[in-house]
């Protein structure tokens, strides 16, 4: 690995090789900019649930290796990755572009930054994210869809193809 400012790293809340609630103290003091979220749903290819863990993001004002960050935390170099891309890694913290896998809510995301920027979802993955809830919900109300459209950010595309969402409920409800 190499020296970056960005980093990600991978704590197990049951680990034995150090104190999730001591490393993750320390995280937050030592990197300026940061953001983690639990991932306690996820689900392994052969369908087995994954061990609850928590993927951290943290950003230094400065450069340094991953060894000289593991060792200030008192993990092992196992734990950390670089981050390529910081807007894909926070958008990742919820498993924004992964639609296979579980969709955390931007709710269970803490950062000491306003992260809820890289969260806006395209106008054609609102759409197929507005779609997909009409269809599995069996969604017959437009109070019922803006509701949820508010708490899943798609909001913006329902407003602006309301004239189709509106048809698309009718649809429903006269079919």
């Amino acid at each position: 690995m190499k020296r970056d400012r960005k980093f990600e790293l991978v704590l197990y809340p049951d680990s034995e090789s150090y104190n999730i609630d001591s490393v993750l103290a320390s995280a937050l003091s030592y990197f300026p900019m940061w953001a983690y979220c639990l991932h306690d749903s996820d689900i392994a290819d052969d369908g087995t649930p994954k061990k609850s863990h928590i993927h951290f993001l943290g950003k230094l004002d400065d450069v340094r290796s991953p060894d000289v960050v593991c060792r200030d935390l008192l993990l092992p170099l196992s734990s950390i990755a670089n981050v390529k891309s910081w807007k894909a890694a926070c958008r990742y913290l919820v498993h924004l572009d992964s639609p296979t896998k579980f969709q955390y809510s931007i709710d269970d995301v803490v950062s000491s930054f306003p992260i809820l920027s890289f969260f806006y979802l395209s106008d054609d993955e609102q759409a197929r994210r507005i779609l997909d809830f009409i269809s599995s919900t069996n969604c017959h109300s437009v109070s019922a869809l803006t509701h949820w459209a508010l708490d899943n950010g798609c909001y913006s595309g329902l407003r602006r193809g309301f004239a189709i969402w509106s048809q698309v409920l009718r649809e429903r409800f006269y079919a």
